[in-house]
């Protein structure tokens, strides 16, 4: 048993150990965010637990308030630890499938990916800082993928639709399964099976007193919430000056939104015209290619984006550094860019957009870069002379 543990597992061990402590460092802090979610559990506890579903003001859908509603039969004072450890348990499950995708190609970078996840700066301080939950729906995104790579489609679509259950920003991730249509890793029907997670998840509100209009409405209040065209997301907005300096509520958005919204249908579009007419030959780190690109591109054009929506492209810009270790600078990149938005705004509470133009322009270098390792025919040299790397297993 002892022999089988070599470096590749003590990198991982390490990694994790580091990570519980700085993790553990971080739980007792009490953010904005953990606090608005420990009045919800304590709502649910005062109110008898699921008998008060109903009642609880949140904007968040279903499944992370049953969740909550069973924290709240535990003492108080495990509310703000169990939040976080609940989302720190899914960064666990993110570098855990990370290692899985990865471990076909390279059992270094495999364990390098699983590390890398849970020394995420941006990911240690959504879960175990802040109490955020992106680490929920991305982890059921990248199973999603995983299942997909696997040749288990169906499973693939029902984990897509579980991560969009939880949150509506698993969206994002959504086009790449026109991508899996064009490498025939998924049929057209699948798509029947997307909404099932949904609905089976949303019957026990229903049955606890939740209307169906409150269901319906949660995902378009939450898109009302915003008042700028970003909210510290370190994209195209960052150029734009989008709000009166006078007044930062008073927003001059004139054609700009329209104009996103468009932008990101023609980037969509494109990628999956490329999938369907140019790629014929879809392995494994093609396909994290390709899920990296569209998750980044969505959220660097896309208008009304939140900080924390780049963190599905951090996770599979580290997979696909992962299945191909030359871009391991992209996944840097990346992580670097999306930390400026969390490091200005919730760091340092600068909130101007306009302060987060060089992490938006690192993130265009990136996206860039990924663009080009999957449409240049000198890429396919640049992998060749990569092959060596990877394949060690």
């Amino acid at each position: 048993m002892l022999k089988k543990f070599d470096k590749n597992h003590m990198i991982m061990a390490a990694a994790l150990v580091v990570s519980a402590v700085v993790r553990a460092f971080c739980f007792s802090y009490e953010s904005i965010d953990s606090i608005d979610i420990c009045k919800w559990v304590e709502g649910f506890r005062a109110g008898g637990g699921f008998a008060a579903l109903s009642d609880t003001v949140s904007n968040y859908n279903p499944p992370y308030l049953y969740i909550m509603v069973l924290f709240s039969y535990l003492p108080q004072s495990w509310d703000l630890y169990m939040i976080k450890l609940l989302s720190a348990t899914f960064d666990i499950i993110i570098a855990a499938t990370v290692y899985r995708v990865a471990l076909p190609y390279s059992k270094r970078a495999a364990a390098w990916g699983f590390a890398a996840v849970m020394l995420m700066p941006t990911f240690i301080f959504n879960s175990a800082y802040w109490g955020q939950c992106d680490s929920i729906y991305a982890a059921f995104c990248l199973l999603a993928f995983e299942r997909a790579v696997n040749d288990k489609p169906k499973a693939s679509v029902i984990m897509a639709g579980v991560a969009v259950a939880f949150k509506l920003q698993a969206a994002i991730f959504l086009p790449f399964f026109l991508v899996l249509l064009a490498a025939k890793r998924v049929k057209l029907w699948h798509a029947a099976l997307f909404p099932l997670p949904y609905v089976i998840l949303s019957l026990p509100a229903l049955a606890l007193g939740w209307s169906l209009s409150r269901l319906i409405g949660v995902y378009p209040m939450q898109t009302r919430s915003f008042f700028d065209l970003t909210f510290n997301a370190p994209n195209i907005y960052t150029f734009i000056p989008t709000t009166n300096p006078l007044n930062p509520y008073q927003n001059l958005w004139g054609g700009y939104f329209y104009i996103g919204l468009g932008l990101t249908a023609l980037f969509c579009l494109s990628v999956i015209v490329f999938a369907f007419t140019k790629c014929k030959n879809f392995d494994t780190a093609q396909l994290a290619g390709f899920a990296a690109v569209i998750t980044l591109g969505i959220p660097w054009l896309m208008p009304l984006m939140h900080d924390r929506f780049f963190c599905l492209a951090e996770m599979f810009m580290l997979l696909y550094a992962a299945l191909r270790p030359r871009c391991a600078f992209m996944s840097v990149m990346v992580a670097a860019g999306s930390f400026g938005g969390y490091f200005m705004g919730r760091i340092l509470h600068i909130y101007p957009s306009s302060s987060l133009w060089p992490s938006a322009l690192l993130l265009l270098l990136a996206l860039i870069a990924a663009c080009w390792t999957l449409t240049s025919r000198k890429a396919k040299q640049f992998w060749r002379s990569n092959d060596n790397d990877v394949k060690e297993v």
